[in-house]
C-alpha cells in the first residue's frame, strides 16, 4: 500500500488537471461515471464518442455521469436507510459529492481527506456555494479517530477511494464505530479478478493505489460488523466513462502537458479494454450495521 505522503504527492500533483476536466457549477468529481444504456443509448453505440464533440460537451458529458452515479448509490443506501441526516464523505477527493449530498439531499456532510490542498479548495467551495455548515471538511485519516467530533454518522459513502485509503480489515472497524445501529456503508469501486495481475499493477502504478478483489473487501466489511445489503455490477454504464475521457485526452491541453495527455489516453484505452475483458469490475455495495449495534464511542 501506498504511503500517506506518496498518496497525498500524487494527489496534490492532480488537482490541477482534476478542477480543469471535471469541474462543472462548482463541483468537482474524482470518480467515474455511471450512465444508463437505456436513457442514453447513443453513448453505448460504437463511434459516437469523439473528440468533434467538443471540450466542453465532453466535460458535461462526463460530469453527468458522475453525478449520477452518487444519486444511484445514495438511492441504493436509502433502502436500508431512509432518513439519511449525517454523512461521512470518506476519501472525499476534491467534494463533488459532498456538495451534491448537501445541496440536493439536504445531508450534513463530513468531507475527509488526508490531502490539506483539498480541505482548503473544499472550504473555499463551501463558502461559494452557499454550503456553510453543511458540508464540513477534515483533514485525516480514516483508520484512526483523532480528527472525530463523536459524529453519529448514518452513512458513511465512499466512491473510487477504497483502494486508496488502506488495508479493508482496519479501514471497515474503524468506520463501524463511527455509525449507530442501522448505520449504512456505500462503496463504488473498481476490484480486479486476481490483486496479482499485470492491470492490477498497472492500475496501482498509474493511481497509486492498492486495488483489491471484491471478495476480500466483502469478507472485510462483513467482520467488521456489516451485513450485506447490495452488491451490484455496474460495470457496463461506466463503460462510456472511459470512451469520455479518451477523447477529452485528446482535447486537453489547457490543464496537462502533451505527454500527459498521451499517458492517461494509454491508461483508459487499457483500462476500457480490461473491463470488457472482465478482468477489472465496478462494483456498488451496500452494507448496514446491526440494529442491536452499539452506539458510536469517542
Amino acid at each position: 500500500m501506498p504511503s500517506h505522503e506518496e498518496i497525498i504527492e500524487y494527489y496534490r500533483w492532480k488537482q490541477a488537471e482534476y478542477l480543469g476536466k471535471y469541474g462543472v457549477n462548482g463541483r468537482v468529481h474524482a470518480h467515474v461515471g455511471c450512465h444508463d444504456s437505456e436513457t442514453e443509448q447513443n453513448l453505448f453505440a460504437p463511434g459516437w464518442i469523439r473528440p468533434e464533440m467538443g471540450a466542453d460537451r465532453l466535460r458535461a458529458t462526463m460530469h453527468d455521469g458522475q453525478e449520477r452515479n452518487v444519486h444511484v448509490l445514495l438511492r441504493r443506501a436509502r433502502r436500508w436507510h431512509g432518513n439519511i441526516s449525517k454523512a461521512l464523505d470518506c476519501g472525499a477527493g476534491l467534494g463533488g459529492t459532498s456538495f451534491l449530498l448537501a445541496d440536493q439531499y439536504g445531508i450534513d456532510v463530513t468531507s475527509l481527506t488526508i490531502v490539506p490542498e483539498q480541505v482548503d479548495f473544499i472550504a473555499a467551495q463551501t463558502a461559494k456555494l452557499a454550503l456553510q455548515g453543511k458540508v464540513v471538511p477534515v483533514v485525516g485519516d480514516a483508520h484512526s479517530d483523532t480528527w472525530w467530533n463523536g459524529t453519529a454518522y448514518d452513512l458513511v459513502i465512499a466512491l473510487d477511494a477504497v483502494c486508496q485509503i488502506g488495508d479493508p480489515a482496519t479501514l471497515f472497524p474503524s468506520l463501524a464505530a463511527m455509525q449507530p445501529a442501522g448505520g449504512v456503508l456505500a462503496i463504488a469501486d473498481h476490484f480486479v479478478s486476481s490483486s496479482s495481475s499485470s492491470i492490477a499493477r498497472y492500475y496501482n502504478t498509474y493511481w497509486v493505489s492498492a486495488i483489491g478483489d471484491l471478495q476480500t473487501c466483502l469478507s472485510a466489511i462483513e467482520q467488521a460488523g456489516y451485513r450485506i445489503r447490495l452488491v451490484v455490477d455496474a460495470s457496463e454504464s461506466q463503460l462510456p466513462y472511459w470512451q469520455l475521457s479518451l477523447a477529452y485526452s485528446s482535447l486537453a491541453e489547457k490543464d496537462r502537458t502533451e505527454i500527459r495527455r498521451r499517458e492517461t489516453a494509454h491508461f483508459h484505452s487499457a483500462m476500457l479494454s480490461a473491463y470488457r475483458a472482465g478482468e477489472v469490475q465496478y462494483f456498488h455495495v451496500i452494507a448496514s450495521r446491526s440494529k442491536t449495534a452499539a452506539p458510536p464511542k469517542r
